[in-house]
């Protein structure tokens, strides 16, 4: 097997302004964050955007000028403090005509990376008659007859990305990874369907010790980072919580695009790495783990 550990700048270097990007984790938890800031630093403009929900990526993706496109089921700050908002740079955005705007039904985006990793083009359905997207997004929602029994039916096209970034627990040096969540199952899915993975993780092990425990296998992964805490601020089990303190403070930092350039340049492009960033935003080092070393 071959080392896929690589730094993060090298790691990013795989990807191209124009590109399909997936992005893993879901709403406030484990978003590749470390992955998609390198992004942003990178300059990587016209990116079309994949994910079922991470609007803390997409609204600092959209407000940096990386995105030509987002195909989302959800785009809504949520947190115990403030329950739910819009996003600021998503709605300018949107409003202003400056990105297309995707909008998608959760199961469908679901059944799309599965469909990917099967290697069909589509599947037919039969439950979205009557839903109004349908006519938001002819381009993707297609009328199909059943050849065997008649029905009319919906068809939903595959994803297969140029491009998936996804944060998890931990990895050997050969990219077998181990997310070890409830929900991994979707990011298991992007990882097959997509071209490329870059996987971010908290700590990298041996390969004996995470024998029998892999969600995903290394042949399907391109490079392996190692960044503690490369979720922050979204949620990482047991790793650390979500910091609703700065997400908070993100949201009230991006009403509009002064204050948001100012975000960008403290928080992301004026850190050196992610644990600048942890320690700007929360005023400490991230904190030393421990467990097995490679």
């Amino acid at each position: 097997m071959q080392d896929k550990v690589k730094p993060l700048s090298e790691a990013l270097d795989m990807v191209e302004s124009g590109q399909s990007v997936v992005l893993g984790g879901v709403l406030n938890n484990r978003l590749p964050v470390a992955l998609a800031f390198e992004l942003i630093r990178k300059g990587l403009k016209n990116l079309d955007i994949i994910s079922l929900e991470a609007p803390f990526l997409f609204d600092i993706l959209i407000g940096a000028g990386c995105v030509r496109s987002l195909d989302t089921a959800f785009c809504g700050f949520a947190s115990p403090g403030l329950g739910f908002a819009h996003m600021p740079c998503f709605r300018r955005a949107v409003e202003q005509g400056l990105i297309q705007m995707k909008e998608n039904i959760g199961d469908c985006l679901i059944l799309g990376f599965e469909i990917g990793r099967l290697g069909v083009p589509f599947l037919a359905l039969k439950s979205l008659s009557g839903s109004d997207v349908l006519k938001t997004r002819p381009e993707y929602f297609k009328p199909i007859r059943s050849p065997y029994t008649g029905e009319d039916m919906i068809a939903i096209p595959a994803y297969n990305p140029d491009v998936a970034l996804i944060h998890a627990k931990h990895a050997d040096r050969f990219g077998n990874v181990l997310i070890e969540e409830a929900g991994y199952g979707l990011d298991e899915k992007i990882a097959f369907a997509s071209n490329r993975v870059i996987i971010s993780v908290e700590k990298i092990l041996s390969h004996e010790s995470l024998r029998g425990k892999i969600n995903i296998p290394h042949f399907l992964v391109d490079a392996v980072v190692e960044i503690p805490w490369g979720a922050y601020p979204t949620a990482n089990y047991p790793f650390h919580p979500a910091d609703y303190d700065h997400l908070e403070a993100y949201l009230k930092a991006a009403r509009t695009p002064e204050t948001f350039q100012d975000y960008l340049d403290a928080y992301v492009l004026g850190c050196k790495d992610h644990n600048a960033y942890v320690k700007q935003a929360r005023g400490t080092d991230i904190p030393a783990q421990g467990g097995q070393d490679d």
